[in-house]
């Protein structure tokens, strides 16, 4: 697994974090002027607590969700670090493949590992389609020894 593949999930997280943070932030200010009206206020009051409690939960449970995933799969899987090489290969297949570029280092990371792997049956699990399923990556892959599987699903088969 391309170290990347952890990392960027965790990143979306935060991206989600501080959204919901801006949008409690917003809502506070909201309040503040619907508030002035107080046949609204004691009702505005307890919806703004519920979406904050809302929205807080939330990063909470997705946060342990992540950190127990990450776990199972730093316990299974080989992480998969980018040298300078693979940086340089992940560069020339975002052109080569029309890859973006997180794409790329994933891709290339994968590529370098398969190839000190030559003559065993190896996977490559993917779980979103658009990203390898192109015939020129598939092909690639192929030569290389390994199969896209592009599910969980698939994977468990």
């Amino acid at each position: 697994m391309p170290w990347l593949a952890l990392v960027e999930p965790e990143w979306t997280l935060a991206k989600n974090h501080s959204h919901r943070s801006d949008t409690k932030e917003k809502i506070v200010a909201t309040y503040r002027d619907l508030g002035r009206n107080q046949r609204r206020g004691a009702r505005g009051l307890q919806l703004i607590t519920d979406l904050g409690q809302f929205l807080t939960s939330s990063d909470q449970d997705e946060d342990r969700l992540s950190r127990q995933m990450n776990q199972r799969i730093l316990d299974h899987a080989t992480v998969l670090s980018a040298d300078s090489d693979t940086l340089r290969v992940a560069m020339a297949a975002m052109r080569t493949y029309n890859l973006r570029f997180f794409d790329a280092i994933m891709f290339a990371s994968v590529r370098r590992d398969l190839s000190s792997h030559t003559g065993e049956l190896s996977y490559f699990l993917n779980r979103n389609k658009r990203d390898f399923c192109t015939p020129e990556l598939l092909a690639e892959f192929n030569d290389l020894g390994c199969k896209l599987l592009t599910s969980f699903r698939a994977a468990s088969a």
